[in-house]
């Protein structure tokens, strides 16, 4: 049985032939009910079905989520009460994911649906309505659901992933999550009621805690605040910690001097990345019709927040800030402090009037990197200002048209440049780095990762005496742009 549960027309796949159901589409309206047949008479098939798969743990349900799909009128995708009732009963499920809207958001919960009080051993609960969506595009009944779910998961859910807006924040703060080693917030960030606990009284509940993203998007006209704001005092503690993704970190967090030193992975940045709310038509984020800002920190605060963290295990480390006086003592700082860096990326942005891009003073701050493979730096350069949209012109211009030579020109100037940065970094950095990236304008806000490859030759039995070095643009089904290692080409 699959397809998407609209309002106005779900689509029937396959059905037990016992319900003897109509081989024509057949439509969920208002009264519950598909052509004739019963929303419960689908539970009632659906409660047989599952009860009949002993061994069935995970179950995912996809709808749409392109914003512009969900709020047309009569096409509100959604998973009625009745199917949710039939999925909880399930008695070995472990893993439910929704990808779209949990349910149907002007759905009551009919008396006749039956739910259990708790809904263990459930481990994993991930929740995507949309990255992209306002406050005020969650329901109500969106948030009973939800709130259903944790209050009878929480002391078994070992993954959860929800979106800001529809999480019980306050309760969440009240109950025990012994079995929690990954979290994921995202989406809008939440505006807490005055007197409300902060962030890091629900942190604090999740001491085994692995993997943690705290990705919200800004309002405007409202500060970030600090997940453990300086007056909270207490005692929490998450050993096992691997994992950071912060989006939008405020330099005054007292959350950075209390991680552990197992940390691998941590990620200080913008979400929507900086550069979508300044591009050309500020297409993504504009588009939307969010009220959303992005205020990027200063090489300064950058520096004080890294300060405040010891992770001699680091791994991988991503930031996102504008560039001051104190960028050259960051880079060194990163350099000295993290020195197991494997991959490196960082969007460092000009100030207003400044066309500097220290590219050598850069690279010679970070040959203190003891064993780095994967560089990848977008430099905001100047050159780049105005730069025509790669991906548009490559696919929509005849190569004898004025426009496409003249973007035949700008891109080879920009391959040019972006040869001389790669060689710059490559001699500076030790031998074992293997890629290097630089970021170039795609379409529209898009960016994408132009790579490098390096190599050197080894001379003699002693692997580790090197000759000459080489500095390759990598090609890929991407004709050039790609990201060697890493799930996609464009940049997230």
């Amino acid at each position: 049985f699959r397809g998407p549960f609209w309002r106005t027309d779900l689509e029937q796949r396959r059905l037990d032939d016992s319900l003897d159901l109509p081989d024509r589409p057949i439509v969920y309206n208002h009264g519950f009910s598909l052509q004739g047949v019963s929303i419960p008479a689908i539970s009632r098939f659906l409660h047989e079905a599952l009860s009949s798969m002993p061994r069935l743990h995970a179950v995912r349900f996809i709808m749409p989520t392109h914003v512009e799909d969900l709020w047309l009128p009569g096409r509100i995708p959604g998973v009625p009460w009745y199917v949710l009732s039939a999925l909880f009963h399930v008695p070995n499920l472990r893993c439910l994911h929704v990808d779209g809207p949990i349910c149907h958001p002007y759905d009551q919960l009919p008396l006749d649906v039956s739910l259990p009080p708790r809904l263990m051993p459930l481990s994993s609960l991930i929740y995507n309505p949309g990255d992209y969506r306002a406050l005020a595009r969650t329901t109500g009944m969106e948030k009973t659901v939800v709130l259903f779910l944790l209050e009878r998961a929480a002391a078994s859910l070992r993954e959860l992933e929800l979106p800001s807006e529809s999480a019980p924040l306050p309760r969440m703060a009240l109950w025990s999550w012994p079995m929690l080693i990954k979290l994921s917030l995202h989406g809008e960030r939440p505006q807490l009621a005055e007197g409300s606990p902060p962030l890091v009284s629900i942190l604090g509940q999740m001491p085994r805690l692995r993997d943690l993203t705290l990705r919200f998007a800004e309002l405007v006209d409202v500060l970030p605040p600090p997940i453990w704001p300086p007056w909270f005092s207490a005692q929490y503690e998450w050993p096992d910690l691997e994992r950071l993704y912060v989006s939008h970190p405020c330099p005054n967090d007292e959350f950075y001097a209390h991680l552990p030193n197992t940390l691998r992975d941590l990620s200080l940045r913008c979400w929507p990345r900086h550069y979508k709310h300044y591009a050309p038509g500020g297409y993504t984020v504009r588009k939307i019709g969010v009220n959303w800002k992005s205020p990027a920190l200063w090489s300064s605060q950058m520096l004080s927040i890294l300060r405040k963290i010891t992770a001699p295990n680091l791994a991988n480390l991503e930031l996102e800030y504008y560039a001051n006086a104190e960028d050259g003592l960051l880079f060194h700082h990163i350099a000295s402090s993290y020195r197991h860096l494997t991959l490196l990326r960082v969007h460092r942005y000009r100030s207003r009037g400044n066309t500097d891009v220290p590219v050598e003073q850069i690279a010679d701050a970070l040959k203190e990197l003891a064993e780095p493979r994967n560089l990848m730096m977008h430099l905001d350069f100047p050159f780049l200002t105005g730069f025509p949209e790669l991906g548009r012109i490559r696919r929509g211009y005849h190569p004898e048209d004025p426009e496409a030579r003249e973007y035949h020109r700008r891109f080879q100037e920009l391959r040019e440049a972006f040869d001389t940065v790669a060689t710059t970094f490559a001699r500076a950095l030790p031998p074992t780095l293997e890629f290097i990236c630089l970021l170039a304008p795609h379409t529209n806000s898009a960016r994408v990762w132009h790579a490098y490859q390096v190599a050197r030759e080894t001379s003699g039995a002693d692997e580790q005496t090197y000759g000459q070095l080489r500095v390759s643009r990598y090609t890929s089904k991407y004709d050039g742009f790609a990201a060697p290692g890493f799930d996609v080409c464009k940049d997230e």
